[in-house]
């Protein structure tokens, strides 16, 4: 096809055939052979030529496909671009000992890539955890990997976006939950309001927060208990009873009253509940 843009949706159909799929890895457009770079079912003899591709681009491509081998994920490793060794990175099937050295890496983007990889190792977890970059810092804050006393040291950060993080990871436990949803910022306990592990008696203190945010954050988080909803739906606030009204779990009797509200947006959020319906 003569056009570019159907030659990339091709290349990135994992249901193209191998033979155009070596046929569209010799194409003139680098967004095309970056799909195919990309294909979990491009064969590795493809994937090794494209290893080689002149465009950073397109190793970038092979540096995250699923089924890259370890000898070429090595190689990209040592890349000279920053982007092909974040690829590496980030790729689930990296081997420890290469998520090791990109985690030293100079660059904070491959550091970063090496911090949100589902299977990084605890111990590299742990280094990267005190990192200067505050980026990388809260990729190990929400990593689900995270282990607990990491989880613990990070939610004494300085950086609010660190606390943040740890305050939103379903992993993190309520002593950690309860200490930050007294956070001094309010960034920081909106995490614990939107966090779904967080305990009902946490809950039951935000949705008396100040911060109408914090209370809205509370209306539509769908383990807020049905005592909590009918008080916030009665807030003074009509962002907060919209939360209420969006919430899927808020109980029929509740959403009645709401779809009477005086401020259209409530009422039309109520009246598209889910269980609206069953009125």
């Amino acid at each position: 096809d003569e056009s570019e843009y159907v030659r990339c949706r091709v290349a990135k159909n994992p249901n193209t055939p191998t033979d155009i799929l070596k046929k569209l890895s010799r194409d003139e457009d680098e967004d095309v052979r970056y799909g195919v770079a990309l294909n979990p079912n491009t064969l590795i003899e493809i994937l090794r030529k494209l290893s080689e591709d002149e465009n950073y681009y397109v190793r970038w491509g092979v540096a995250e496909n699923p089924n890259a081998p370890t000898d070429i994920l090595k190689k990209l490793s040592e890349d000279k671009s920053r982007d092909v060794r974040y690829g590496v990175a980030q790729n689930p099937n990296a081997p420890t000992n290469i998520l090791k050295k990109l985690s030293r890496d100079e660059d904070e983007d491959v550091r970063y890539g090496v911090a949100q990889n589902p299977n990084t190792p605890i111990d590299i977890l742990k280094e990267l955890s005190e990192d200067k970059s505050r980026d990388v810092r809260y990729r190990v804050a929400e990593n689900p990997n995270t282990p607990i006393k990491v989880l613990k040291e990070l939610s004494e950060d300085e950086d609010d976006v660190v606390r943040y993080r740890v305050a939103k990871n379903p992993n993190a436990p309520t002593d950690i939950l309860k200490e930050l949803s007294e956070d001094k910022d309010s960034n920081v306990r909106w995490g614990v309001a939107l966090n779904p592990n967080t305990p009902i008696e946490i809950l039951r203190k935000l949705s008396e927060d100040e911060s109408r945010s914090m209370r809205w954050r509370i209306a539509l988080n769908p383990n807020t208990p049905i005592d909590i909803l009918k008080k916030l739906s009665e807030d003074e606030d009509d962002v907060v009873r919209r939360g209420v009204a969006e919430n899927p779990n808020t109980p029929i009797e509740i959403l009645r009253e709401l779809a009477e509200d005086k401020h259209s947006s409530v009422r039309h959020e109520a009246i598209h509940n889910p269980n609206y319906s069953s009125i």
